[in-house]
């Protein structure tokens, strides 16, 4: 072989390597052009067309759950003694033993009213005193209180117990020395403290005996103290019911 054709072999080599390197370069270039534009797209995101109506964009239900609640109240007479025997005019008498009251139901803060009736004749006095200032023939003094549960025998009458008082008596009052005693609440309505037929021990006694916002299953103890008029005109047996109502408390 000689120097030329040497050289012409050498020239055509390179042509073919050149150009298959060129095509290469091409390939790589529309390969770099292609995700390029690609990632413009992802970057530059089309602007989405307008929603004309807004009014159906969302959807909603409401499910309603109506609590089946209950308030309640329970009183348990247990070994009272309901009938006081025979008492001599003028005397005091009252329940050696409590009434039990449970509140029941389902639903916190009840509370209590009381009201008060007496069949037979007599009338229940109109003043808070712990002796009637009333013309004393037929007039009934009667007192309601109630105590915690470690009160198992009644307490004796003093400024606690059985106390009079136009906020905070257990003196059982009828305005127009009537029958009749017209429910008040029992304790505070709508607060706390000591109210209407509760004693002072309140939520800090050796048990519970506050009577404002109770909840369900608590226990009180129900005492009933009674002083009779010193005459009568009347020889009926005297009957005197006592109703405890719930009531929604604050």
């Amino acid at each position: 072989m000689n120097i030329r054709n040497f050289m012409k072999n050498m020239m055509q080599k390179n042509k073919g390597g050149t150009q298959a390197m060129k095509k290469h370069m091409k390939k790589l270039v529309g390969l770099a052009s292609t995700v390029l534009a690609l990632g413009l797209l992802v970057m530059n995101p089309a602007p989405v067309q307008a929603d004309f109506d807004i009014s159906n964009d969302s959807a909603a239900m409401v499910i309603r759950i109506r609590p089946n609640i209950d308030r309640s109240v329970t009183i348990s007479t247990g070994d009272v003694g309901m009938d006081l025997g025979y008492v001599t005019m003028g005397a005091s008498t009252w329940t050696i033993h409590p009434a039990t009251v449970t509140i029941g139901g389902n639903i916190n803060n009840t509370e209590l009213s009381l009201t008060a009736q007496i069949s037979g004749g007599w009338v229940f006095d109109n003043t808070q005193t712990v002796t009637s200032t009333a013309s004393a023939e037929n007039v009934l003094l009667a007192f309601v209180q109630f105590t915690g549960v470690s009160t198992g025998i009644a307490p004796a009458q003093d400024n606690e117990y059985f106390r009079v008082g136009t906020t905070s008596g257990t003196k059982i009052v009828s305005a127009t020395t009537s029958p009749n005693f017209i429910g008040v609440p029992v304790g505070l309505a709508g607060s706390s403290g000591i109210g209407r037929f509760e004693n002072n021990a309140g939520s800090a006694g050796p048990t519970n005996a506050d009577m404002d916002s109770i909840t369900p299953t608590a226990v009180r103890h129900m005492f009933s103290y009674f002083t009779l008029p010193p005459v009568t005109t009347l020889a009926t047996d005297q009957d005197i019911q006592y109703t405890l109502t719930v009531r929604a408390g604050p």
